[in-house]
């Protein structure tokens, strides 16, 4: 399991993607790229009651985020991961379990997301909690990769948004933060901020 970190996130808009680069280079940690540009895709689980999200919105010190990630394409045969995001105040670790593959398209898949769960080989308690869930949300995103030259201090920066409910028809899709960005700042629950 990994250690807690702190993950903080920044709305960044009135500014182009070009000029936050350059900002992030110049910074006096020495910031490079790390990885390849690549597209995210997110199924976001919650209860009937949305208690993931309020527990979030209201601030609540212990929280958790579920998450089906993959990458690059939306729609086709994808290798999905579930993520439990677990947070306590500022600092949050994730866990990672590997999920059947399945193909995704636009009808009606984010609803059959639980029985690929329950079928793939991931422990009986992350079952049992997913029972109580349900697709409330998909996302898809652009992000872009840096590190400091040390190594302590991961930056994100996302783009292109979007943002629908699983039975969704994309013909509606509509990116919802459209010239925004948001930057998301990783280091080490030891390290302190600079």
């Amino acid at each position: 399991m990994k250690l807690y970190r702190y993950e903080r996130k920044y709305k960044v808009k009135g500014i182009d993607e070009y000029a936050i680069e350059e900002l992030l280079k110049s910074n006096k940690v020495r910031l490079k790229s790390i990885y390849k540009a690549r597209q995210i895709n997110n199924i976001y689980m919650d209860t009937d009651d949305y208690d993931y999200y309020f527990e979030n919105i209201n601030g609540i010190n212990k929280r958790k985020k579920i998450r089906i990630r993959w990458y690059e394409n939306l729609f086709g045969e994808i290798n999905p991961q579930l993520e439990i995001k677990l947070k306590k105040g500022s600092i949050g670790k994730k866990e990672i379990y590997n999920i059947n593959s399945f193909t995704f398209s636009q009808i009606n898949d984010a609803r059959n997301i639980k029985k690929i769960i329950q079928e793939s080989d991931i422990p009986y308690e992350i079952k049992e909690l997913i029972k109580y869930c349900r697709p409330t949300l998909i996302n898809r995103y652009q992000r872009k990769y840096y590190r400091s030259i040390d190594k302590l201090y991961r930056l994100t920066l996302d783009s292109d948004i979007y943002n629908y409910s699983p039975d969704f028809n994309l013909i509606d899709l509509k990116n919802l933060k459209d010239n925004e960005y948001i930057l998301e700042i990783k280091y080490e629950e030891r390290i302190c901020f600079i």
